[in-house]
């Protein structure tokens, strides 16, 4: 069983570990991070997929009462208003300048992120709603200064190798 942190393996165990849309659900960012290092063999990588919270779908996420936004949450993917759980989100490594500390402090050597902005599906429940999301991700990915705005942080970390 998995804890969040303590991961269930020898150390130098895997040349790679992937987690994708799950570093804002974690309470204790360092911990983890800490244990990804001590998994990986040396020049092993780390790549992740995770929310940006400088996102405006994240950050009123961030804001919102979890039994409201589970409600909402819901109700934009079509599933009943009593229907699926969502987990409890921290949003304690979801800014690249977090990502990046965070990682270092864990003993990683590089790290690189992306900023990425799709399409505004999760909009489709309007259409009102849906032209404004496709309006905001045309802004954000046609001007590099705005990158930071934009949904996903994609990246990949890197273990030292030894000398």
């Amino acid at each position: 069983m998995f804890d969040g942190v303590n991961i269930p393996y020898r150390s130098e165990s895997f040349g790679a570990v992937f987690s994708d849309w799950t570093l804002e659900h974690v309470q204790r960012p360092l911990d983890l991070m800490r244990e990804v290092h001590r998994v990986l063999v040396p020049g092993g990588s780390f790549w992740f997929r995770t929310a940006n919270l400088f996102h405006y779908s994240f950050l009123v996420s961030s804001v919102t009462p979890a039994r409201l936004h589970n409600r909402v949450a819901n109700f934009a993917q079509g599933v009943p208003t009593q229907g699926r759980r969502h987990w409890a989100t921290y949003y304690r490594m979801n800014t690249a300048n977090r990502v990046k500390r965070i990682i270092k402090a864990a003993g990683f050597e590089h790290c690189e992120i992306r900023h990425l902005e799709p399409e505004p599906a999760y909009l489709n429940f309007s259409p009102f709603f849906f032209l404004g999301g496709v309006a905001y991700e045309r802004l954000v990915n046609g001007h590099s200064r705005l990158e930071q705005l934009r949904a996903i942080l994609c990246g990949k970390a890197t273990k030292q190798q030894r000398s």
